[in-house]
């Protein structure tokens, strides 16, 4: 694979089609503004125009022919600013912000509606959701995930939001919760093997896989696990050539 136009990590990315976007994130000069496009049909990277601010540790969906990453750390503050990438413009503009700064979201789309979960709020790691309506312009409360987590992943699979590992502010977690689209209902279903946090997640065919993250011992890891919605089971992938935390994952169309 071919590597970035620059090393970064605690990035947000996202998958349209064919081509993952990756957005900000963090390198020895401090949090970044930058954005890059890989194209999965001829492997090539392509630099993108800036985002308005600095931010890291945020999350990115794409939505409505829009690319929103919101909140993030930019190396002083904790934000609860969103901003928006206009896929045919190539031009980014703010969007209403969240109710409350944070980082380490997860977040991920559920019937054309943005869902962040969790975070921290340079205080502690909640378990507070916000849903932003693109048809509204505007966020709403939703009732809590079960648990406090800050750099867990989110996926959507079988039309339900599934929300998986992070911290809860003492320890990793394997955890992985589901939320019920229409009543706000949360669950907790069958936990990962391995306890981690600030992973990436992706779904392939009716599967959630988590890669990589942050163990108990604070070493990266290398592993991948699959949750397949159907079977409602985990079970273990092909690790990773390197072992990586604060990454991002995303699926996109190879054809």
């Amino acid at each position: 694979m071919p590597v970035m136009v620059e090393a970064r990590f605690s990035v947000s990315a996202t998958a349209v089609d064919s081509r993952l976007y990756v957005c900000g994130g963090d390198n020895s000069d401090g949090a970044l503004s930058s954005v890059e496009c890989f194209n999965s049909l001829d492997f090539t990277w392509e630099e993108m125009p800036h985002m308005v601010q600095r931010r890291s540790s945020a999350v990115a969906v794409a939505l409505a022919g829009h690319i929103y990453v919101c909140g993030g750390y930019n190396g002083q503050q904790y934000l609860s600013s969103v901003e928006r990438l206009g896929i045919a413009t190539r031009k980014w503009q703010a969007s209403p912000p969240m109710g409350r700064p944070r980082a380490w979201i997860a977040a991920a789309v559920v019937a054309d509606v943005i869902h962040c979960c969790g975070g921290h709020d340079a205080r502690e790691e909640i378990d507070m959701v916000e849903r932003f309506s693109v048809m509204e312009e505007s966020w709403t409360a939703w009732p809590p995930m079960c648990q406090q987590r800050a750099g867990g992943v989110a996926a959507v699979a079988a039309n339900c939001l599934h929300v998986c590992g992070g911290y809860d502010g003492s320890q990793p977690l394997s955890s992985l919760e589901r939320c019920e689209p229409l009543s706000g209902t949360w669950s907790l279903l069958l936990p990962m093997a391995v306890a981690r946090t600030v992973s990436a997640a992706a779904v392939v065919s009716g599967c959630i896989f988590v890669f990589g993250g942050e163990s108990a011992e604070r070493r990266a890891i290398d592993s991948v696990e699959c949750y397949d919605i159907s079977s409602g089971v985990w079970s273990s992938g092909p690790p990773m050539l390197q072992a990586r935390f604060s990454l991002a994952a995303a699926a996109a169309l190879s054809m």
